[in-house]
């Protein structure tokens, strides 16, 4: 099982993204606006980056330790043990979840996942805001949807509290859309 888990681990620390950097940001991503202020989507990306970097910095920690205990060079703590044991059963590791968005996928389809929802942010930081985007993806969707109302908020000189959503449903594939709405945002991903 020792030579298992350290070729999983092995094939898992291959596959972590690297860290989200604000230095490798597009030059229309953190444009700061006529108010002085970073647009409320803008702050949003921050905002993931962080948990998401956080998360990666976990993953890439862990993979390391359990490689050391395994090897006998470093004691194989309770978190290490309860890692080998979920990487054995194809289960997200405790020690991961802590630091996750929710989920209850397998350990596998989790990491895809992971590996999907930073190749989106990676996009957003390098490109600007995509004219579309998974709500699931985000830690955090809730801050995304207040964002949006926000942006429209300031543009049109409304309070925040004093907007609701409305919602059309669109037919055809995220990868169609080709442009972003005037006002509003483009989500896809809900069931």
């Amino acid at each position: 099982s020792d030579e298992i888990v350290l070729e999983l681990c092995a094939h898992m620390a291959e596959q972590v993204p690297d860290l989200l950097n604000e230095d490798d940001a597009g030059d229309t991503t953190f444009v700061v606006q006529e108010n002085g202020l970073l647009p409320s989507l803008a702050i949003v990306l921050q905002q993931e980056m962080i948990k998401f970097n956080r998360l990666l910095n976990r993953m890439n920690s862990s993979l390391v330790d359990i490689k050391k205990a395994i090897n006998g060079f470093i004691v194989m703590s309770s978190d290490l043990d309860a890692m080998y044991t979920s990487c054995i059963n194809n289960q997200l590791p405790g020690i991961w979840n802590k630091v996750s968005f929710a989920t209850l996928k397998t350990l596998a389809s989790w990491l895809k996942d992971v590996v999907f929802r930073i190749d989106f942010l990676r996009t957003w930081l390098h490109n600007g805001l995509p004219v579309c985007g998974s709500l699931p993806l985000f830690f955090f969707p809730q801050g995304f949807m207040t964002g949006a109302l926000q942006t429209y908020a300031r543009k049109y000189q409304q309070a925040i509290d004093t907007l609701n959503f409305k919602f059309h449903i669109h037919d055809g594939e995220p990868a169609d859309v080709k442009e972003s709405p005037e006002d509003g945002i483009i989500c896809y991903g809900l069931y």
